[in-house]
């Protein structure tokens, strides 16, 4: 079971889902990410380029037309997979929704990654360049939303670049990161 919008699911998670529901349905995923998920992600990053205050040309109408019918072919692919439903539909049996707001205290190395990703965000915003947020703010946001979630998955994910990268990570500057427990 997956919840939430499309949106917020990456294409490449999308179909590590579908694949484990109904395998293969999308066929490998070289084939899926080459077919669909750079069509449509490659438009949508570069909507999301045009539309920030960098002067990045739009996407071509082209480059629109098939990101639109990729993704209107793999909705039709896995209509007898995924079963959408929206609140329209599921208003009545579903409880109302309750919030809390509960604050907690960064730990020492989520602090120090939320200091690093402010001060990469600051000085991307004022270079007018976006090369230190290449995905822009939805990447931003998930990277946020990483930092703040419990130390041990943070620490997790890096324990596992470095296992993966031991001679410094995939970084433009040779860096893994570092070490930040």
């Amino acid at each position: 079971l997956a919840s939430g919008y499309p949106i917020q699911n990456r294409l490449d998670e999308y179909w590590a889902l579908v694949n484990y529901a109904r395998p293969n349905a999308l066929g490998p995923y070289d084939r899926f990410r080459a077919y669909f998920e750079r069509p449509i992600v490659d438009f949508l990053d570069g909507a999301a380029a045009a539309a920030a205050p960098t002067g990045t040309e739009p996407p071509s109408a082209a480059d629109e037309m098939l990101a639109l019918k990729r993704a209107f072919v793999l909705r039709d692919e896995l209509k007898d997979v995924v079963l959408r439903r929206g609140a329209d539909v599921l208003g009545a049996d579903l409880p109302r929704r309750r919030d809390w707001i509960v604050e907690c205290r960064l730990a020492p190395a989520q602090a120090a990654l939320y200091k690093a990703f402010d001060a990469a965000a600051q000085a991307t915003e004022h270079s007018g360049d976006e090369g230190g947020l290449p995905r822009g703010e939805l990447a931003a946001y998930h990277t946020a939303l990483a930092i703040v979630n419990h130390p041990d998955i943070v620490h997790a994910a890096l324990c596992e670049e470095e296992r993966l990268f031991p001679n410094g990570g995939p970084t433009s500057d040779g860096g893994g990161g570092g070490d930040v427990r």
